[in-house]
């Protein structure tokens, strides 16, 4: 672990010709290679690969059939980072390795550059193999996409191996593809517990609007086990469908904070302090239009005295003076309005913001980063 890293650096950093970033000299880079694989094997994987990048390209090549596995396992993810045809030959020999930490390595590896020479390899790696070795060509298929890739995905999720399961769960949530939008449902619906869960649920929000009508079906039937995931999905994407069934959820599980929360941000009211929070948002409801989640974020803004630009410049793609308007809102102190105004925000960038900061002077410098960066785009 660390000890490793600090050895590692320091060689490195005393075996470098005329220190700095000058390429490590290839005899002394042979013996750190050497000493590091006689003290940690594996365990110094990454050390390993840092090692033979600082000596160029060459001489990982020349490592590429040495009788090491950790080493060669090394190799093959310095010559991932290279465009050369001659590291792709070398990459898709190493998948042939007898040792499948080494033929791993080097999945991931084209995996990583989606090298499309590797596809009948990855595919039927995909299909056959260990569990260890399936997963990651699973993973490497996702990644590169194609031809005979979601079959092959499909095939690995419904498998009863844990390790090929998830690993396929995440090649699909990779993939992006709307085909999967129905598989990585019932995937949801098994619940927090299943290895599935995590990569399903970031599946679905991955593709975004393709899997909407799927998550507004399971939202519609009262039964379906993954309708309170669906819902937050849903919500999280300021959708108005689901506020209907967060609504009957936290009637049914008053202490749902999770779906109190979700509530909130996406209504924009906060009904959370009530007796009856459920019975609360209901009466709201029965007085707001049913079908446009964006004109309850404008109602909450103009009741807190916001002047609102048109909707047109808060909706995608937005305008520069719709995010500069919602960066301000940001600074709020309703949460739910300040949070609806990241997320909102986000939308129109197209990119992910990470959490508020908590309020004050983190926010506020925060706030001056985004605004920063917002104002010296070029975007209209």
């Amino acid at each position: 672990g660390d000890r490793v890293r600090a050895l590692a650096r320091l060689a490195l950093s005393s075996g470098r010709v005329g220190g700095g970033a000058a390429p490590l000299d290839p005899e002394r880079a042979g013996k750190l290679v050497t000493l590091l694989f006689n003290r940690f094997a594996f365990d110094a994987r990454e050390e390993l690969a840092t090692t033979l990048a600082a000596a160029g390209p060459a001489f990982a090549r020349r490592l590429a059939a040495d009788p090491r596995p950790a080493v060669r396992a090394a190799t093959a993810r310095v010559l991932a980072e290279s465009a050369q045809p001659e590291d792709e030959r070398l990459l898709l020999a190493l998948v042939e390795d007898r040792e499948p930490a080494v033929e791993i390595a080097a999945i991931d590896a084209l995996g990583e550059r989606k090298v499309e020479a590797a596809r009948t390899e990855l595919v039927v790696r995909a299909r056959l193999g260990v569990p260890q070795v399936r997963a990651a060509a699973l993973l490497a298929i996702g990644k590169l996409g194609g031809e005979f890739v979601l079959d092959a995905l499909l095939l690995g999720a419904s498998e009863n191996d844990p390790i090929v399961r998830s690993a396929a769960a995440q090649a699909l949530a990779e993939l992006g593809d709307p085909a999967a939008a129905s598989l990585l449902l019932s995937m949801l619906a098994e619940g927090g517990g299943s290895v599935v869960f995590g990569p399903a649920r970031a599946g679905l929000v991955k593709l975004g609007e393709k899997a909407w009508p799927e998550l507004v079906r399971a939202v519609n039937k009262t039964n379906h086990p993954a309708r309170r995931e669906a819902a937050l999905i849903l919500a999280e994407a300021g959708q108005a469908a689901p506020v209907t069934a967060l609504m009957q959820a936290l009637a049914t599980h008053p202490q749902d904070a999770r779906v109190a929360n979700e509530l909130a941000v996406l209504t924009c009211v906060d009904f959370r302090g009530e007796p009856d929070p459920a019975s609360a948002w209901w009466g709201w409801y029965e007085g707001v239009v049913h079908d446009d989640a964006h004109a309850w974020f404008r109602a909450a803004l103009e009741r807190a005295g916001e002047k609102t630009p048109s909707p047109e410049a808060l909706r995608p793609p937005g305008t520069r003076a719709g995010r500069l308007f919602l960066v301000e809102v940001l600074a709020r102190p309703e949460a739910q309005i300040a949070e609806r105004a990241r997320r909102e925000l986000a939308r129109l960038l197209a990119r992910e913001l990470e959490p508020l900061p908590a309020r004050g002077a983190p926010r506020d410098a925060w706030i001056a980063e985004v605004r920063e960066a917002i104002a010296n785009t070029r975007d209209p």
